[in-house]
């Protein structure tokens, strides 16, 4: 299996990126190949790649491991697809609006036609995880200043049922970013 790690910092409690991050309908916002993360159970979900030429994958991926504000284990579902893929991310307060976030993913590209497709969806793996941690820690800093700014919110939370912020504080935490307001 391939193996990637990277990290980031993110000017967020704990908590808040945590529960961004868990709330896994939140995924097709900062991670490009995601079209859609689909929760079937508390512990399982369905997930929906588009690569080149439109292309799709499809696969089942259960949560491994679940310990609020410090990390979420994931694999796929055995059987389910020929997507072998599991991972871990961990989040470490440091100090009370910073979070550090260490991603590890491990892959093992099926083959065939699928195989093709799945190498050019993850053709550069480390530098698509390190664009997708960016834009996670883009979003999640706009939508709490946002939020901090008294930003009327609205739409799903993308903190999850715990979270302060709603899909709604994104456009008005990129308009506060731009110095539109």
């Amino acid at each position: 299996m391939t193996k990637i790690n990277k990290e980031t910092a993110v000017n967020v409690p704990v908590e808040v990126a945590y529960n961004v991050w868990r709330n896994f309908a939140n995924f097709p916002s900062f991670m490009e190949n995601v079209e859609e993360v689909r929760v079937t159970s508390p512990k399982m979900s369905h997930w929906k790649v588009v690569g080149p030429l439109g292309m799709s994958a499809e696969w089942d991926a259960e949560i491994t491991l679940d310990t609020p504000q410090k990390a979420i284990g994931w694999r796929t579902v055995e059987g389910a697809s020929s997507v072998v893929t599991a991972g871990r991310v961990n989040f470490r307060s440091e100090g009370s609006n910073r979070t550090h976030i260490d991603v590890t993913i491990e892959y093992a590209p099926p083959g065939g036609t699928f195989g093709d497709l799945m190498a050019k969806v993850f053709a550069n793996p480390e530098k698509s995880v390190e664009e997708d941690l960016e834009r996670f820690r883009t979003i999640v800093e706009r939508a709490q200043a946002a939020g901090d700014a008294g930003t009327p919110s609205g739409g799903e939370s993308l903190g999850g049922s715990m979270g302060a912020m709603t899909e709604g504080d994104i456009p008005a935490a990129d308009r506060v970013a731009s110095g539109e307001v």
